[in-house]
């Protein structure tokens, strides 16, 4: 699986740079993109192991623009959790986020906005 790549979404939190890590000890050389809306202290032990792109997975085309072309896999562990979140966690995680899945399983169509 090491020429393909993983993304990690989430991939500053505490479960996205675990797995990250846990991948990595497993297939030394595995490609991971980890993305995160900012970066953590966290995620330096990853440095040139992993990849890190800041994106804010709620704006459809960065969802598109962050897709590598050679996914394998895709860990999702990014959400929202401060403000009003809570009070609309289908709007603020599920719906959103499925702009991603879909993007990631069909190459070329373009996310439900």
């Amino acid at each position: 699986m090491s020429g393909k790549t993983i993304l990690i979404t989430g991939g500053s939190g505490f479960l996205g740079a675990l797995t990250a890590r846990h991948i990595l000890r497993q297939t030394p050389g595995q490609k991971i993109l980890l993305t995160d809306i900012v970066g953590h202290p966290r995620t330096r032990p990853l440095a040139g192991k992993a990849a890190f792109v800041s994106a804010d997975l709620s704006d459809p085309r960065a969802c598109l623009d962050l897709l590598p072309p050679d996914i394998s896999a895709l860990y999702h562990f990014a959400s929202l959790v401060s403000g009003g979140a809570e009070r609309d966690f289908v709007m603020g995680d599920v719906a959103r986020i499925s702009r991603l899945f879909c993007s990631a399983a069909v190459p070329g169509l373009d996310p439900p906005l």
